[in-house]
């Protein structure tokens, strides 16, 4: 009886290790991960966000003018029972500091203008994807997606002051319906005996669980681009009121910071 009891205790352990992979997977399955994702599956709800920011900082060695602009995106994807919304904010600011001539005065000023966009658009469909992961290594994916609504709403201020909002509205009559397939070879990243992220199509990304009926993907990825570029250009000296005009050969200086962050959660169930 104790042999028995050891003999299936060890059998236990070697399907365990060798069949739970994802973090969130079925304690002990009977079959491998090859044939747990093979199938027809249906994409039931995904929630991806997208930011992403710029930094742009720009001064040169003749004059002191400085020019800095920041944007920051954000996108917002969810789908659940086929409702898709994609809502998209981006805001954009640039700020300069300058000097310019003033005939009036005969002399150089110094000003500040800053502009900034804000601009929000959302849009609502109807979304259906479905895809067949083959034994063959191949996969098929159908698509279907129906336009319901969309709005826009962009507003622009210049030194603080709006001088402008936009807004539009639409209502989709009649709605218009888009289909098509898509096909490839599906395989997992990385080592073999990790099967944890797979590559078919729209089923792409780390597998956080994979069961016969259910595959969770989910993951975050972060990037960045830190940099200092130069470069050489003419400028305007803005200290000679007899030549206003008067130019200098200087290398200009532009400081670069960008970092985008990208989550992502898929939910697809066996049809």
């Amino acid at each position: 009886m104790k042999t028995k009891i050891l003999i299936f205790s060890l059998l236990a352990f070697v399907v365990f290790s060798s069949c739970r992979k994802g973090e969130d997977d079925p304690w002990i399955s009977f079959r491998s991960r090859d044939n747990r994702v093979i199938g027809k599956w249906k994409l039931e709800e995904f929630k991806i966000n997208t930011v992403k920011e710029q930094y742009y900082k720009s001064t040169n060695d003749v004059n002191t003018d400085i020019s800095i602009i920041t944007t920051k995106t954000k996108i917002e994807e969810t789908l659940n029972n086929n409702n898709y919304t994609r809502i998209y904010n981006n805001n954009y600011i640039e700020n300069k500091n300058y000097s310019y001539y003033n005939s009036d005065s005969a002399n150089f000023i110094s000003v500040e203008k800053i502009i900034e966009t804000y601009d929000i658009n959302t849009n609502k469909n109807d979304y259906q994807v479905e895809i067949e992961i083959k034994k063959d290594n191949t996969w098929k994916a159908t698509y279907k997606r129906i336009e319901i609504s969309y709005h826009r709403k962009s507003e622009n201020l210049f030194n603080g002051d709006t001088i402008s909002t936009n807004q539009t509205d639409t209502i989709y009559s009649p709605q218009n319906t888009y289909s098509w397939t898509e096909e490839g070879n599906w395989y997992w990243d990385g080592a073999k005996k990790d099967k944890i992220k797979i590559n078919a199509g729209p089923m792409c990304g780390n597998i956080k669980r994979l069961a016969n009926k259910e595959i969770i993907i989910e993951e975050i990825n972060n990037s960045s681009n830190n940099k200092t570029e130069y470069s050489l250009s003419y400028y305007n000296t803005n200290n000679n009121v007899n030549n206003p005009n008067e130019t200098e050969l200087g290398q200009n200086k532009t400081i670069v910071n960008e970092n985008e962050e990208n989550s992502i959660y898929y939910k697809w169930v066996a049809q």
